[in-house]
């Protein structure tokens, strides 16, 4: 102040909780990941797991800006848009994965998520500490989850069992958030 400017200062747990908020955010792509069963490149060319992770990612922010929280780094803010973007232009992804893989950026077939490896191998996942905190975050701030819900019900479902994956008319219905029932795989 005595030299004619003023600074703003962040706390470090401040700083903390936004960077976790960031992390949450990118890692709610292991569930619809894990449950399509598909690698990461397929994940990212099946129009109905890029809805899902966009419609999850979004009722995510709506929780954490009810609970007054801000994200660190910024980018990752986009990440629900990124998603929604693939799911539209889903007939374009696969030539968009191969040019990327010509050039020398590897989306290879065999890369998955932890969550699909905990699933492979019949146990438990982290589910509870990615889109649970989001269901008990919205429970707090009085924000419905149904989607970040339907997901933890559903991982919560198959942990343990033999596990294939959710065909896309599954992965659909619960990106709707609607029953399940009648067409999982």
């Amino acid at each position: 102040k005595n030299a004619g400017f003023s600074v703003t200062t962040t706390t470090t747990d401040k700083i903390y909780m936004e960077s976790q908020c960031g992390k949450l955010l990118i890692n709610l792509f292991n569930a619809p990941n894990a449950l399509s069963g598909l690698s990461t490149s397929e994940s990212i060319t099946s129009r109905a797991c890029c809805r899902l992770m966009a419609r999850s990612m979004f009722e995510a922010l709506k929780v954490f800006r009810a609970n007054g929280m801000t994200m660190r780094p910024f980018f990752v803010m986009i990440a629900p848009y990124i998603f929604a973007y693939l799911a539209f232009i889903n007939p374009w992804l696969r030539v968009v994965v191969f040019v990327l893989n010509l050039v020398g950026v590897r989306m290879g077939d065999d890369a998955h998520s932890s969550m699909w490896q905990d699933l492979q191998r019949g146990g438990t996942t982290e589910i509870d500490y990615l889109n649970g905190v989001v269901v008990a975050m919205g429970k707090k701030a009085g924000i419905p989850t149904p989607i970040n819900s339907a997901v933890v019900v559903m991982v919560k479902e198959v942990e343990g069992k033999v596990f294939t994956g959710l065909d896309e008319k599954a992965l659909l219905q619960l990106s709707a958030a609607t029953d399940l029932k009648s067409t999982r795989a």
